[in-house]
């Protein structure tokens, strides 16, 4: 088993830069980030060849952002997030089956009482074989259906998608490999940038970008 408490603070200065030169429209913004989380998460071996793993984690968050010219207090956001994680992992022969299913809720309140809401529910399935030392095939989906209420508008946001995935790794010779994949994934909200899903197809990274490094989690986008 295990369990980890974090806090966390940050400021990032001059964001949100604007391309128009007028600073009556926009002006560069100063953000800064209070956060805490705890998390317990284990494994449980019931073979030699299958065994669970499991995590669930939650965290508070409090932003805020201020106008550089001035140092004025322009909006701060108070975030609470929930997930759970379950994985069942099965090995037989030269093929390994990894399936997941993820919960997620959040809710992000605004000094000004505007309230967004996020509910999502994630299930994967990947699959590997290595037919020979050399070749490694890996290939699944994932379907992800998510709910987001807006307090600002009327209607929610739903979207489903199922995400295909294949990745091929082929070292021909000691100090040659050759990686290959193709793959759509759903850009994910995630309690400190952490899941227990496979975060990399044949060594392509499928999730984490810059945007999440500069702007941290409160956004979620597709791609």
């Amino acid at each position: 088993m295990q369990l980890e408490l974090k806090n966390t603070q940050f400021e990032l200065s001059q964001v949100f830069n604007s391309y128009d030169p007028d600073p009556n429209i926009n002006s560069p913004v100063r953000v800064a980030e209070n956060g805490s989380s705890v998390r317990l998460g284990g494994r449980y071996a019931d073979s030699s060849s299958s065994n669970w793993i499991y995590t669930m984690g939650r965290e508070t968050r409090r932003r805020s952002g201020f106008d550089i010219r001035f140092d004025v207090f322009i909006v701060r956001i108070d975030a609470a997030s929930t997930d759970f994680e379950l994985q069942r992992w099965w090995t037989a022969g030269r093929v390994q089956l990894l399936a997941g299913l993820r919960r997620l809720s959040t809710e992000d309140n605004y000094d000004t009482g505007d309230r967004i809401a996020t509910g999502s529910t994630d299930f994967y399935l990947y699959a590997i074989w290595n037919p020979a030392s050399q070749v490694s095939i890996q290939g699944g989906f994932s379907y992800d259906d998510f709910v987001v209420d807006n307090s600002i508008f009327p209607n929610s946001v739903k979207r489903r998608r199922l995400s295909p995935k294949f990745g091929l790794v082929w070292s021909p010779r000691p100090e040659t490999t050759i990686r290959l994949a193709a793959f759509s994934s759903v850009k994910r909200r995630l309690i400190g940038n952490q899941t227990i899903e496979p975060t990399q197809l044949a060594g392509f990274n499928q999730f984490f970008t810059g945007f999440d490094a500069l702007f941290g989690e409160q956004g979620m986008s597709w791609s």
